[in-house]
């Protein structure tokens, strides 16, 4: 491998630990290739030289992302509105037949009461004039 002269210099590959350095085998027919390292010393890599991983994100992304936040939260605000206003409505129209309902309830019992009041007069009419004709006879 051949570096070029780009700021990188070529160091001979060997052990990484300096206690096995000095012994290297010579049994090695051929020489390893040569890595390329750079000329400065070595020193932590710190974020802002080190490239990107992930593809980076512009402003016109973090826009659209937004917007999609944005356009969601509308949706979702427009569908509880919508929830709420179906509920309001149950409501009303649960509220306006339980309504009606006591409205019919209570009309049901004046005409009982009224033909209760109807046949007990009725029958105390009767009685009245069983007991004339009892009388009578």
């Amino acid at each position: 491998m051949e570096c070029e002269d780009d700021g990188w210099r070529s160091v001979p590959r060997g052990p990484t630990s300096p206690s096995s350095s000095s012994s290297s085998s010579s049994s090695s027919s051929s020489p390893s290739p040569l890595p390329c390292v750079p000329k400065e010393p070595v020193r932590k890599r710190k974020y802002r030289d080190t490239p990107p991983t992930t593809p980076s994100i512009t402003n016109e992304d973090l826009l659209c992302y937004l917007q999609r936040i944005e356009a969601n939260y509308e949706k979702s605000q427009r569908q509880m509105r919508n929830d709420m206003e179906e509920t309001l409505k149950a409501v009303k129209e649960s509220s306006k037949q339980r309504f009606l309902a006591t409205d019919f309830a209570c009309e049901l019992r004046k005409v009982m009461h009224e033909r209760i009041e109807r046949l007990e007069e009725q029958s105390l009419k009767q009685r009245d004039t069983q007991q004339q004709q009892q009388q009578q006879q």
